[in-house]
């Protein structure tokens, strides 16, 4: 049986989650957004296709093209449980993109639920926020052994963050936009430093795309150099096409780094993507390694 998230606590949990400083005119766009989610969110539960494509981004409707509606559903339809207990965490905008941080529960047996986190995508499409993509997944709690004083004090500080059920996706998502400080707290709380999401990326492979301290940080905490994405892509790739990442070049360099790995998509090394993306001196410490 399907269940529709309502939308009576949106104030209190958007007022919540929206930092102080913020516009109020933006923690009212949030809720629009947030809002817009839900409704799609509801009409995927109640098997409603033609109101959830309302609400798809139009290259989202074109992935959906040549499939029958029960196809169609199944690849909108990102739990095979039930949700409920749908709530709103934190939005990170930019531009004409958003990013909505969602929690729920999920459940496989009666009365026994879970935990879930989802990161939502939406674009501005003619002057209506429309969802691009969809991801959940179900919180695995740390089981091995009880959490150490340290833990729980990194846990209690990033459930004040806005993370009441830290995860992988969190950490690797704090390393896309560079957040040291969170970096650090997710580490400390018991997150695996290699945790993988989305495209196989590793938090040290997304804080290469530009993240300084956050890349020379994790480089220090004994990331693996050498991991690499589903495309072949590896943190020295990415920051060698960065040229202000010359520091996390040489420090990813001086761990191993390897040079011969070529990209999935067009073949390419990392010493090639650095001459193409004119970074001189990135270029220059990858052709001495390479020597």
């Amino acid at each position: 049986m399907s269940r529709t998230i309502p939308m009576s606590f949106f104030a209190v949990a958007l007022a919540a989650s929206v930092v102080a400083s913020a516009p109020a005119a933006q923690a009212a766009d949030a809720a629009l957004r947030y809002r817009s989610y839900v409704s799609y969110f509801n009409a995927v539960q109640a098997s409603r296709l033609a109101e959830a494509k309302e609400l798809l981004a139009k290259s989202r409707l074109d992935d959906l093209k040549g499939l029958n509606d029960a196809k169609a559903l199944a690849a909108l339809t990102q739990l095979s449980s039930p949700l409920e207990n749908l709530q709103f965490r934190k939005e990170t905008l930019n531009g004409n993109e958003t990013t909505l941080f969602v929690t729920g529960k999920f459940s496989q047996k009666a009365d026994e639920w879970k935990d879930a986190n989802g990161i939502v995508k939406m674009v501005l499409d003619h002057n209506d926020w429309k969802v691009l993509s969809e991801q959940w997944k179900r919180v695995e709690t740390l089981k091995e052994k009880p959490p150490t004083p340290a833990q729980l004090d990194a846990i209690k500080k990033l459930h004040d963050a806005g993370y009441p059920t830290p995860s992988d996706e969190d950490f690797v998502q704090s390393a896309v936009f560079g957040q040291l400080s969170l970096i650090k707290l997710f580490l400390q709380a018991g997150i695996p430093i290699e945790s993988r999401v989305g495209q196989g990326s590793t938090a040290l492979i997304e804080s290469a795309r530009g993240h300084e301290d956050a890349a020379l940080y994790l480089i220090q905490q004994g990331a693996d150099v050498n991991a690499f994405s589903d495309t072949s892509m590896t943190a020295l790739m990415f920051a060698s096409q960065e040229c202000g990442m010359t520091n996390v070049v040489k420090a990813l360099l001086a761990k191993g780094a390897r040079l011969d790995i070529e990209d999935a998509i067009d073949g390419k090394t990392a010493l090639q993507m650095a001459e193409e993306a004119k970074c001189t001196a990135n270029a220059a410490l990858i052709r001495a390694a390479v020597r």
